[in-house]
């Protein structure tokens, strides 16, 4: 069932947020699940797009950006990635929320980021110097155009 912090991050109402968290109301409904399956970081990457909102929920009150709705079995970093929210998933790579190991693995999320990501965070990756970092830590660059 839905909270008044799925409705805030939902809405992008990062005012009414940062009112539950001052109140001490918001720590115990930050991972709840409304009838989807979604919690209000879901909400807040999709359909807010709030990086205000999201960066409330993980920096105060520890919304986890990697926990996948039950219903659909995404996380809110592969929904941002999915969207082409750059600047939201610029926030969860820069600020350490998705890990070299989360990108490594092939769940989701590096789906997400690695394939299904529009030119903006694809062209982020790399300039960041990601997609090299990643090949070093493997010890090899894929070829993708021959077969194994």
């Amino acid at each position: 069932r839905a909270t008044v912090l799925h409705y805030a991050a939902q809405w992008g109402r990062k005012e009414v947020i940062q009112l539950l968290i001052d109140k001490d109301l918001a720590e115990e409904l930050v991972d709840r699940e409304q009838s989807h399956g979604l919690t209000a970081l879901h909400l807040a990457v999709r359909p807010a797009r709030s990086l205000e909102c999201v960066r409330l929920l993980v920096e105060e009150l520890g919304a986890d950006p990697l926990q996948e709705s039950r219903d659909w079995g995404v996380s809110a970093v592969y929904t941002a990635a999915q969207d082409g929210l750059t600047e939201i998933c610029k926030y969860f790579v820069e600020w350490g929320h998705v890990s070299w190991d989360d990108l490594w693995q092939p769940t989701k999320c590096t789906h997400a980021l690695m394939h299904c990501c529009d030119q903006r965070i694809a062209g982020y990756l790399l300039v960041e110097g990601w997609w090299s970092m990643l090949c070093q830590q493997r010890k090899t660059v894929p070829d993708y155009g021959q077969e194994a």
